[in-house]
């Protein structure tokens, strides 16, 4: 049996470290009217993770459930909040993964699937745009081989 889960990943493009954006995260989280509190007073909880470079950050939340619209709201109200784009994923059975582009307005921009999306949604999934998707791509890397990464059958989500 594979992993179902749900995440937003925030594109950090302040290139704050870790604890810059810890501290920018719950400064704009007060200006939106949230208070910071213990665990077992919150009614809502985040659980933030970090790449290496701090270029990207995930964020989850028990709230989540796979694919549910309270993930997805957060997503385009974070982006907004932040001013950053922000990656709604849902992986569905390490199957297939679904992600959705939300711009720094918290509109949704873009989205496509990786992996063996047809076993779920059948023929005719979205293509991404290179336009939306480009600046996301490594300067190693082409748009060719993102393309033909989300379009393979034999990715692991």
């Amino acid at each position: 049996m594979g992993n179902f889960f749900t995440s937003t990943q925030i594109y950090n493009n302040e290139k704050l470290n870790r604890e810059e954006f810890i501290e920018y995260f719950c400064r704009k989280m007060a200006e939106e009217g949230y208070v910071t509190c213990d665990s077992d007073e919150s009614e809502l909880s985040y659980i933030l993770r970090f790449a290496d470079n701090c270029k990207w950050v995930t964020i989850t939340s028990e709230a989540y459930e796979q694919g549910n619209e309270v993930s997805k709201k957060d997503t385009g109200r974070i982006a907004k909040m932040l001013g950053a784009p922000c990656v709604n994923t849902v992986v569905i059975d390490s199957d297939c993964a679904i992600l959705e582009l939300y711009d720094k307005n918290g509109k949704k921009a873009d989205m496509f699937t990786i992996g063996r999306a047809d076993d779920y949604f059948g023929d005719g999934n979205p293509q991404p745009s290179e336009k939306v998707w480009k600046p996301f791509i490594s300067k190693e890397s082409s748009w060719e081989q993102f393309t033909q990464v989300c379009g393979s059958d034999e990715v692991f989500a």
